[in-house]
C-alpha cells in the first residue's frame, strides 16, 4: 500500500471525488496502516500549503506592481 500511494504521491493530484474515496478506504483499515498512509498523505498537504503562499505572494506583488 505504501508503494500505491508513493506513486499518487509523486504522479497524481487527486480530484475532489478521488479524495474523497481515498478516505473512505483509508477509514476502512487498521490504525497502524492509516498511520503509515497518513505520513504520505502530509507530503501532499505541504506541498499545497507551498503552492499557496507561493500564488498569494504573487498576487501581492502583482497588485503591487499594478499600484
Amino acid at each position: 500500500m505504501q508503494l500505491i500511494s508513493g506513486f499518487i504521491d509523486t504522479y497524481l493530484n487527486l480530484e475532489r471525488d478521488e479524495e474523497t474515496l481515498f478516505q473512505s478506504q483509508l477509514s476502512k483499515m487498521e490504525l497502524q496502516e492509516q498511520e503509515q498512509i497518513m505520513q504520505i498523505t502530509t507530503s501532499w498537504e505541504q506541498k499545497g500549503i507551498i503552492k499557496g503562499r507561493i500564488e498569494e505572494k504573487l498576487a501581492i506583488e502583482d497588485n503591487e506592481y499594478q499600484n
